[in-house]
C-alpha cells in the first residue's frame, strides 16, 4: 500500500497536467472562416485575422478582444479587397496587417484607433499576388516586413518611424538565394534586436540589428518533412522544429545546435516561448498541445484538441486557434512542474555579475518590468568608459550579456545600467551601478 501511494500521487499530478488548459472562445467570425494569424498582446488583448475556405469570395477581416475573450468584435477594411495575410499588434489601438490580392503587389495597412480606420503604408513590395509573410515591431518605432523572393533576394523592408516610411534592405546586406529557395515554415522568431526565419533550403536567416544586415546559418537537419518552426527565449536560447518529432536547441543564437530527445504525445508543428517563465515552450499541432517547462528536458501533455497557431505574451496570456472554423482558445491553466514559478517583474533589478572575480569573461544579468531604451556600460575606477554592452530598446523581461575583455588591467571596475527616460515616454527612469573585479 505504501508503494501504491506515490504512484497514485504521480497519476493525480499527471491527470491535472492533461486536464484541458485551453478555454474555448467565440470569435463571432462569419461562417466558414478560419483564423490564419494570432497576435497576443496581454491576457486581455488579442487580435486575429481570418480567411474563408473553401469559398470563392474570401472575407477580408479580423477579430479582436479587449476583455480577455469575453467578447470579440469582427470588422474589415472598407473598400479593400483581398486577404489579410499577417497581423502584428502593439496595443489595443495599434496594429499592422499585410494584404494580398490578385494582380496587386503586397500591401501593409496600419490602424491607430483599434481598427475603426486603416491607412495604407507606403511600402515598395513588387511581387504580385502575394503579401509580406511576416511583420514585426521591435518597439513602437522600429519594425520590419519580410516579403517573398524577388530575383535572387528576399524583399525586406524596415521602418524607424512607426511605419510612416519604409526602406528596402539593400541586396548587399542579404544572403544570395539558391535557385529555388523560398520562405519556409509558418512563423518567425524575434527577441531583442534579433530576428530569425527559415527557408526551403534548410537555412536559418538571422539579423542581429533589427533587420538591417543578414546572415544565414545552415540548419542542423534538413527540413525534408516540411513544416519547420523556430522560437527563441532570448537572444541566445532557442528551439528549432526541424522535422517530424525532431527538435534542436541552441544557446548561442542559432550558430550551434544540439539534439533534443523528444518524448511528447504529439508531433510538434507550432511553438511559442512563454515570456516571463523560466524556460517554458508550448507546442501545438492538429493532434493537441504540450509544453516543456525546462527548455526541452521534459514534456507535459496538455490536450488532444487540434491547434493551428499559438502565441504567448506571458504565463497568463496565451492564445491558440482551433481546427474548427472561427474557434480560438485562451490559455486558462497554470504551468505545472516548473521549478522557477513566474512572478511578475515589478521593479528594475541589476544582478551581480557572475563569475566575480572573473577572467576573461563574465555575465551581467538584469530584469525590466517594462520595455524601455536601455544602456549598459563598463567603467574603470576613474570613471572612464571601457565598453558599451547594450545601447538599444529592450522589452520587459530578463536579459543577460557576456562581457569579455582580455586587455584589462587587474582591479576594480563598475558596470552601470540606465533604463528609460520619462521625457521620451520609453518607460520609468532607472540607474544602478555595481562593482566587479577582474583578476589576471
Amino acid at each position: 500500500m505504501q508503494k501504491l501511494i506515490p504512484i497514485l500521487i504521480i497519476s493525480f499530478l499527471i491527470h491535472i497536467a492533461i486536464i484541458a488548459q485551453w478555454q474555448q472562445q467565440v470569435t463571432n467570425l462569419p461562417n466558414l472562416h478560419n483564423i490564419n494569424c494570432i497576435s497576443t498582446v496581454n491576457e486581455n488583448l488579442c487580435w486575429v485575422t481570418a480567411y474563408k475556405y473553401p469559398g470563392t469570395s474570401p472575407w477580408l477581416g479580423y477579430s479582436r478582444t479587449t476583455n480577455g475573450g469575453n467578447s470579440w468584435v469582427c470588422d474589415t477594411i472598407q473598400s479593400v479587397t483581398g486577404i489579410f495575410n499577417f497581423i502584428f499588434a502593439l496595443d489595443d489601438n495599434t496594429a499592422f496587417v499585410s494584404v494580398k490580392n490578385q494582380g496587386v503587389a503586397g500591401r501593409i495597412y496600419k490602424t491607430t484607433d483599434g481598427g475603426n480606420s486603416w491607412q495604407q503604408q507606403t511600402v515598395g513590395f513588387t511581387v504580385l499576388n502575394d503579401a509580406p509573410k511576416y511583420i514585426h515591431f521591435f518597439d513602437a518605432t522600429n519594425g520590419i516586413a519580410i516579403g517573398s523572393r524577388q530575383g535572387n533576394y528576399f524583399e525586406i523592408f524596415i521602418t524607424t518611424n512607426s511605419g510612416d516610411n519604409w526602406t528596402k534592405v539593400p541586396e548587399a546586406n542579404l544572403p544570395v538565394l539558391f535557385s529555388n529557395e523560398t520562405l519556409f515554415g509558418d512563423d518567425y522568431a524575434a527577441r531583442g534586436s534579433n530576428i530569425w526565419f527559415l527557408t526551403s533550403e534548410s537555412r536559418i536567416f538571422r539579423s542581429t540589428n533589427k533587420g538591417l544586415n543578414w546572415e544565414f546559418i545552415n540548419s542542423p537537419e534538413s527540413f525534408s518533412g516540411s513544416d519547420p518552426n523556430i522560437e527563441f527565449k532570448d537572444e541566445m536560447i532557442g528551439i528549432l522544429i526541424a522535422n517530424y518529432n525532431s527538435l534542436w536547441k541552441t544557446s548561442d543564437g542559432g550558430l550551434n545546435w544540439s539534439s533534443i530527445l523528444y518524448s511528447g504525445h504529439i508531433t510538434p508543428r507550432y511553438i511559442s516561448y512563454v515570456p516571463g517563465s523560466y524556460s517554458t515552450f508550448v507546442f501545438a499541432s492538429q493532434r493537441g498541445s504540450n509544453y516543456t517547462p525546462d527548455g526541452g528536458n521534459s514534456f507535459i501533455p496538455v490536450d488532444s484538441i487540434g491547434h493551428f497557431h499559438i502565441d504567448f505574451a506571458s504565463p497568463s496570456a496565451g492564445w491558440a486557434d482551433g481546427t474548427v472554423s472561427g474557434i480560438i482558445y485562451k490559455w486558462a491553466g497554470t504551468f505545472v512542474f516548473v521549478e522557477d514559478n513566474y512572478t511578475p517583474i515589478i521593479d528594475f533589478q541589476l544582478e551581480q555579475n557572475y563569475p566575480n572575480p572573473f577572467n576573461p569573461s563574465t555575465v551581467i544579468s538584469w530584469q525590466s518590468p517594462v520595455g524601455s531604451y536601455q544602456t549598459l556600460k563598463v567603467f574603470d575606477v576613474l570613471g572612464n568608459e571601457i565598453a558599451t554592452l547594450v545601447d538599444e530598446y529592450k522589452p520587459a523581461g530578463m536579459h543577460n550579456v557576456q562581457f569579455t575583455f582580455n586587455n584589462l588591467v587587474s582591479g576594480v571596475y563598475f558596470y552601470q545600467l540606465k533604463a528609460g527616460d520619462p521625457s521620451t515616454g520609453l518607460g520609468q527612469s532607472f540607474v544602478e551601478i555595481k562593482k566587479m573585479i577582474f583578476l589576471k
